[in-house]
Order: C-alpha cells, then sequence, then structure tokens
C-alpha cells in the first residue's frame, strides 16, 4: 500500500507517499479530496493548484483512512469530511469544489448534513444553527458505532452525554453520564475538553496508556478519547 498515516514533531497528523522516486508528507488538514485515475491516485489540497499523483488503489487510501475523517461519496472519489460544506441535488462540496456522489454511497454522505446523522444514538443540534465552517471531526474508531462522523465547527462549546435536554451530541449508553463532558475545538487545531461525568473521560496514548482527564484539558488533533468505557473511543481530527 502506497500511503501512510503518522504525526510529525508539532503532533500534527500527516499523510505520506511515494511517487517518481520522491516521498512526499501532507498535512492530513489540508487534504480536500482523493480521485481515483486509472492506476494512479490524485491527491486534492487546499492550495488549489496543488495537487499529487502516486500510484495505489483508492479503496486501499479509504481504509487508511477510514478513522481519520475521510468517507467515499463515489467510487473514483474519498472526501474530507472537514471540508465538505454542502449536499446538493447529487453533488458534494469540498473546499468549494462540486463532488459527484453516487448512488451506493448516498445515504452515507445525507447523513452527514441531516439533523439526526447515520447511528440512531447521535443527535447534532448545533451544527445546523451556525454559519460557521466544519472544520473539526469527531470520528468513533471501535466500539459499538464505530464509523460514526460527527462535524464539529471552531470555538463552539457542545456538551455531550446521554441528556438530550442539556446536550448536543446525544451518546445513549449505560456508562455515559447524563452530562459527561464539554468539547470545543479551537482555532489552533487543538481540542479544549473538560470532564463533568461520574465514569470518567480518558485519553488513550500511542502505548495504549489510558490518562484521566479532569478540568481544562488542551489534547492535540489526533488524540483518542474514551467516555467511561474503553470500547467507545473517538478520534479528534
Amino acid at each position: 500500500m502506497n500511503g501512510n498515516i503518522y504525526t510529525n514533531d508539532k503532533n500534527e497528523i500527516m499523510f505520506g507517499f511515494s511517487c517518481c522516486g520522491h516521498y512526499y508528507h501532507i498535512l492530513l488538514k489540508d487534504i480536500l479530496y482523493f480521485e481515483s485515475a486509472g492506476r494512479k491516485c490524485i491527491l486534492h489540497t487546499s492550495e488549489s493548484i496543488t495537487t499529487y499523483s502516486f500510484y495505489g488503489k483508492l479503496g486501499d487510501v479509504a481504509d487508511t483512512l477510514s478513522d481519520y475523517g475521510f468517507i467515499r461519496c463515489h467510487q473514483s472519489y474519498l472526501v474530507s469530511v472537514a471540508h465538505a460544506t454542502d449536499y446538493h441535488k447529487g453533488y458534494i462540496t469540498v473546499g468549494g469544489h462540486p463532488i459527484s456522489v453516487s448512488e451506493k454511497y448516498r445515504r452515507n454522505i445525507i447523513d452527514l448534513f441531516c439533523d439526526n446523522q447515520s447511528t440512531e444514538y447521535l443527535t447534532d443540534k448545533k451544527n445546523k444553527t451556525t454559519g460557521n465552517n466544519p472544520i473539526g471531526v469527531l470520528v468513533c474508531i471501535s466500539g459499538q458505532y464505530k464509523g460514526s462522523i460527527i462535524r464539529i465547527y471552531s470555538d463552539i462549546t457542545y456538551e455531550i452525554g446521554r441528556d438530550e435536554k442539556e446536550c448536543e451530541i446525544v451518546i445513549r449508553l449505560p456508562y455515559v453520564s447524563r452530562k459527561h463532558l464539554s468539547l470545543t475545538y479551537r482555532n489552533d487545531g487543538t481540542y479544549e475538553i473538560n470532564d463533568h461525568s461520574h465514569n470518567g473521560t480518558y485519553l488513550i496514548h500511542d502505548d495504549d496508556r489510558a490518562e484521566k482527564l479532569t478540568a481544562d484539558n488542551i489534547v492535540p488533533s489526533g488524540s483518542v478519547i474514551c467516555f467511561g468505557d474503553r470500547s467507545l473511543q473517538y478520534r479528534l481530527i
């Protein structure tokens, strides 16, 4: 597989790949979408004139990035949820570019833009009432709802828990408190987390060590957290 994920010295998530004898490192947050073209994949970035091509299968890239906020919308396209701003008449807008959505993937794309997203346990009310662009993504990477994606807007505090009246993001699971934690995506690309729960909110480190979070925790993009039970884990993108 040509393409892998790693973290640089600044705790920024990078996508690395080889092409024409060179190895490239692209910030994940700068990638808009991938396009399949024969035996190659074309990587499109937020710099409108900058694209990269490398040998590989789009399906393999999708597998590599499935826990990092990328979703298939077409047999030939893999898009960044963080840069997706609109869905209309069979096209999703990603970084200002209209990209075709095929019937096979249409349900997944529609779920990103509706009030009740693709999993039964989750509601997302605040995202529909702001004009801000979504630049953060919460991706479930393990547990009962693996694969679910929540778009997070910058400088807005989200309450997460079981209580639908108190929380913008509702997770109806027994080990999640009524008001479990508050989460804010900051303009510098980090997240602020404040735990209010009985069972705890934990930061999962690369060595699989779990660190219990309390108040005013600042964690970098790419961090993995869990709510009370390690079976349900989310990556902050």
